[in-house]
């Protein structure tokens, strides 16, 4: 019923080229459950090329900043760094870009 430590695994291989056989068909695995749920978001995306070098550069700083303001290890924005991406959210809609689109810079 309990795994026990001591207790030598089976289904583990000293093979390197078995075990990069599982590993890989492990992650052909995740990447068709991705596909699964990543798919029907995607499936109508169009590429655009109506993005400006501006808005580009200004979304990328954006996105910069905020990364930089982290603390090394820490997922989460500081609050005072919280209007900042907000306002960064809320570009695509007033810059009237889609975000089920890709966008290309011609």
């Amino acid at each position: 019923m309990f795994d026990d430590s001591h207790e030598p695994r089976d289904d583990t291989s000293h093979d390197p080229a078995k075990r990069l056989s599982e590993k890989l068909a492990e992650l052909r695995m995740l990447a068709e459950l991705a596909a699964i749920f990543e798919g029907p978001r995607k499936f109508n995306a169009r590429v655009r090329t109506d993005l400006t070098v501006e808005h580009a550069r200004e979304l990328q700083r954006a996105v910069a900043l905020l990364d930089r303001s982290k603390k090394p290890g820490m997922p989460v924005l500081p609050p005072d760094k919280w209007p900042d991406a907000v306002a960064l959210l809320q570009r695509p809609g007033q810059l009237d870009l889609s975000v089920g689109d890709y966008h290309l810079h011609r």
